[in-house]
């Protein structure tokens, strides 16, 4: 009979199934099965469909884990389809600065005829929605806007004439953002396809004129670094645009700082 119950306890104990957890320094965990190691290095770890690679110097804590009926039901309810540190979806907004869209000879000739002048170029993107395609890249639409503002004070037989120019265009394209290594964290690529439109807008002394430019399609290409608060991602990005307007090709460098979330 106590050979029977020691068997019994025997296999109980090697029929409990473990798990391996990770523990990330910015307090995610990720459960699965590391099925490799470089000591010093990095692990990876098997979660579900989804493989995951953390640097050492990420990780807080490894250890090995119990399966129990509460853990499981807690994971199953807590999981997400790419890792603990991704949504379901997402929105990216950022804000920074862009290259002129108006002519050097027209800023220059504007310059010279003001006896006051001054220039804001204005770059950001805007009511986006994404979803993951696959584990570390998302898609999704943006609008994206660019704009050049002129504003000062003609100076003309005498009389000093108040004016404001805008020169604007936005982007509204389908957007693909790709982080190599980890989402949300380090180097990142993006590449936007879309539709363009485009106006100018003056104003002199009260006069206003409001003109809308054929528009047609447009490009964007860029990258940048991303810093993972955890839930919040920061963004530093450089983009370079090629927007079709009035049959012409209008082209601008920006840069900016946005936040994914």
């Amino acid at each position: 009979m106590k050979n029977i119950i020691f068997i019994f306890l025997l296999g109980y104990c090697f029929t409990q199934i473990y798990e391996d957890v990770v523990i990330l320094k910015n307090g995610s965990e990720v459960h699965g099965t590391i099925i490799e190691q470089k000591p010093n290095e990095y692990i990876k770890i098997q979660s579900g469909k989804n493989i995951f690679v953390y640097q050492m110097d990420e990780i807080d804590i490894i250890k090995k884990e119990l399966i129990t009926t509460d853990n499981a039901d807690h994971k199953k309810s807590n999981s997400k389809d790419y890792g603990e540190n991704t949504e379901k979806w997402y929105t990216y907004w950022a804000l920074g600065t862009t290259t002129p869209s108006f002519a050097d000879d027209y800023i220059d000739l504007m310059e010279e005829a003001s006896t006051s002048f001054s220039e804001t170029k204005l770059y950001i993107d805007m009511f986006s929605y994404y979803r993951h395609i696959k584990e570390n890249a998302i898609l999704g639409f943006i609008i994206t806007s660019v704009s050049h503002t002129i504003d000062g004070k003609l100076y003309i037989d005498g009389y000093d004439y108040p004016y404001n120019e805008q020169y604007g265009h936005n982007l509204y394209s389908l957007s693909y953002i790709n982080f190599p290594k980890t989402f949300g964290k380090g180097f990142f690529y993006r590449a936007d396809i879309g539709l363009v439109d485009a106006y100018i807008y003056s104003e002199i002394d009260g006069e206003s004129i409001n003109q809308t430019l054929d528009g047609g399609l447009g490009f964007l290409v860029g990258g940048g670094y991303s810093w993972d608060l955890g839930g919040t991602r920061i963004l530093l990005n450089t983009n370079w645009t090629l927007r079709n307007i009035d049959s012409d090709s209008q082209k601008n460098l920006s840069i900016s700082l946005g936040g994914l979330f």
